[in-house]
């Protein structure tokens, strides 16, 4: 597989290739394709470069407070102290988003609901916020900006006009060099953004990690991106935690949390001799009630209505 010369992207889809290739293939050397691949994404981020200016204030959450005990054995509720509020020593250091195992980064937002959106507290749990300021202009890649495409567009209709079409990938010639663009800051951005849990396995952390390593050898100190806990905030890991400084703290409990979903996908049922159906979409045909009475009535043939889509049903034991 050769990619081109210049540094425009070969295929849109080529961040999710390039997943599968760190966790499956080869993890620490490169074939020339991938080489190329994180080049061009390296040359692209000069696009994305921001300064992040001394005195910036961003915050940082942990799960849980301390009680103080004074000399005349008074004891208080207090948050957790400044100087505990940074990232574990190099030691106690798991593998995150943007970091390997035993290489601490700084994990910041830019609002308080973020941070406390990005631990996940329980109902009436007490969290500790640390209030960090930026101790000098710092240099990032804010990918905030870059929303992930919808994989529909990633597939073209033929045969339009007829009441069957057939529905094909795109090729990658048929997209400009900055869709493809678009296509694979999009789910970069996605990556850093997607929450992540204790029981993930961390290979899923390797292409972020990857890139953010790559990202601090090009001279950049870290990376911004959406927050998909909480559509208002932004996420910026620092990749040296000295280059913010924790001032104040303070603790709040959390009242309640709420949910707003709403259904997708498919759905299987069970029959009523027990076995499971998978319904499945296998043509779509035009729903332009219009272009179909003008269909029946040229050809004078007679012309079933067509639905928006035909389903089956496979049946499963």
């Amino acid at each position: 597989m050769k990619n081109k010369e210049n540094n425009d992207f070969f295929a849109p889809e080529d961040w999710k290739e390039f997943t599968r290739y760190l966790s499956g293939t080869n993890r620490f050397i490169l074939s020339d394709y991938w080489k190329k691949f994180v080049d061009n994404i390296v040359s692209t981020a000069k696009k994305r470069a921001k300064t992040l200016k001394k005195g910036k204030k961003l915050v940082r959450a942990r799960i849980g407070t301390r009680w103080i005990q004074f000399d005349d054995d008074d004891e208080q509720p207090y948050p957790i102290s400044p100087h505990e509020m940074g990232p574990p020593p190099k030691q106690l250091a798991t593998a995150g988003r943007s970091n390997s195992e035993g290489i601490p980064y700084l994990y910041l937002a830019t609002e308080i609901e973020t941070a406390i959106a990005e631990i996940r507290p329980w109902i009436k749990s007490e969290v500790t916020i640390g209030f960090f300021e930026i101790i000098s202009d710092l240099k990032i890649v804010d990918t905030s900006d870059d929303k992930p495409k919808n994989s529909f567009f990633l597939y073209e209709s033929l045969n339009i006009g007829k009441v069957d079409f057939n529905i094909r990938k795109k090729p990658n010639h048929r997209y400009t060099s900055a869709e493809k663009e678009e296509y694979i800051w999009g789910d970069i951005n996605s990556a850093f953004s997607r929450p992540i849990s204790p029981n993930d396995s961390p290979l899923k952390y390797l292409p972020t990690q990857f890139l953010s390593e790559k990202l601090k050898i090009e001279g950049y100190d870290g990376v911004a991106y959406r927050s998909s806990l909480n559509e208002k905030g932004y996420n910026i890991t620092l990749f040296d935690p000295q280059k913010a400084k924790c001032l104040a703290c303070r603790m709040y409990e959390i009242k309640k949390i709420t949910y707003d979903f709403e259904e997708s996908g498919n759905a299987i049922e069970l029959s009523p001799d027990g076995k499971v159906l998978y319904p499945r979409i296998v043509a779509v045909r035009p729903t332009d009630d219009d272009k179909r009475e003008k269909k029946r009535s040229n050809s004078g043939k007679p012309h079933n209505r067509a639905n928006s889509a035909d389903a089956k049903s496979r049946a499963a034991d």
